[in-house]
C-alpha cells in the first residue's frame, strides 16, 4: 500500500509501448508550496521576568507667596524670600540643579468698593528634589519657618528606570538561553537565532501626587518610601518592571 508524501499524489501514465514516467503532482496550494519550498525546522523560545522596585526620590513643590501695595514691591519681596530659601537648601546639602523655579503668577487684590487694587499678590512655585530623609526634613522645616512658604504638592519617583529595565531584560534572556542549552543537549541539535523581539520591556506602577491648597502641612517621612521596603508592599510607590522576550531559532544541524 502506497502512502502519498505531504498529501501529494504521484500519477504515472502508461502507454501501450511501456511505462513512460510522467509524474503529476496534485495537492492543495499549501501542500505544493511545502513540497517545492520546504520550510526550515524552527523553534520559538520565550522568557519572562519581573522585578519590583520602590521610589527613591521625592519632588516637593513649594509655593512662595508675597503681598504688597505695589506689584514691584511684591515681586521684589518674593524674589528675596526665594533667594533666602535657595541658599538655605544649598547650605543644607541639596544640589543646586535639584532646585527649580516652576511657575510664576501675580494677581491684584481689590477691596470691597475700590476700582483700584489695594495690593498685589505674587506666587512663585519652587520645585525641590530630595533623595534622603535628612533633606526631606530640611525642606519641611524651612516651609514651617516662613509664612510665605507653603507645600502645595509632593510626588515620588524611581530614578533607576534604565538600570531596572536592563536587569529584567537580562533575566528574561538568561531564561531563554537556559532553555536553548537544554534542548541542544537533550536533542543533540544546534539552534541558531534568526529573529527576536524584545519590544515588551517596561514598567507599571503608581506615582502618587498630593495636591493641596497652600497651607502649612507636615511632610510624610521619606523613610516610608525607602528602597528597603518589604517586597510584599503594595503601596503607591511600588513600581513593577517586566520583560517579555521572544527569540526564534532554526535547527541548523546536529551537534558534533
Amino acid at each position: 500500500m502506497f502512502k502519498p508524501l505531504y498529501g501529494l499524489i504521484f500519477v504515472a501514465a502508461f502507454s501501450g509501448m511501456g511505462v513512460v514516467a510522467q509524474p503529476e503532482i496534485k495537492g492543495s496550494p499549501e501542500e505544493l508550496r511545502q513540497f517545492l519550498h520546504p520550510r526550515d525546522n524552527t523553534v520559538s523560545l520565550t522568557g519572562q521576568a519581573e522585578k519590583t522596585a520602590y521610589s527613591d526620590k521625592a519632588i516637593i513643590e513649594l509655593m512662595v507667596t508675597t503681598e504688597s501695595k505695589t506689584l514691584s514691591k511684591s515681586i521684589e519681596d518674593n524674589n528675596t524670600v526665594r533667594q533666602t530659601l535657595v541658599k538655605a537648601l544649598i547650605a543644607g546639602g541639596i544640589a543646586a540643579d535639584e532646585i527649580n523655579n516652576a511657575k510664576f503668577s501675580s494677581s491684584p487684590q481689590y477691596g470691597w468698593f475700590g476700582s483700584k487694587p489695594d495690593s498685589f499678590e505674587v506666587n512663585n512655585r519652587v520645585s525641590v528634589g530630595v533623595t534622603s530623609e535628612t533633606h526631606f526634613l530640611l525642606v519641611s522645616k524651612l516651609a514651617d519657618a516662613q509664612k510665605e512658604i507653603n507645600v502645595v504638592n509632593t510626588r515620588f519617583e524611581h530614578t533607576k528606570k534604565d538600570e531596572l529595565k536592563n536587569e529584567v531584560r537580562k533575566m528574561a534572556m538568561d531564561k531563554i538561553l537556559e532553555q536553548k542549552a537544554f534542548y541542544e543537549k537533550s536533542l543533540n541539535v544546534k539552534l541558531v537565532a534568526i529573529a527576536f523581539n524584545d519590544g515588551d520591556v517596561g514598567f507599571t506602577g503608581m506615582r502618587q501626587e498630593r495636591a493641596m491648597a497652600p497651607a502649612k502641612v507636615k511632610l510624610q517621612s521619606l523613610a516610608e518610601h525607602d528602597t528597603a521596603a518589604p517586597a510584599q508592599s503594595t503601596g503607591f510607590d511600588e513600581v513593577k518592571y517586566h520583560a517579555n522576550i521572544y527569540v526564534q531559532y532554526v535547527v541548523a544541524s546536529e551537534s558534533k
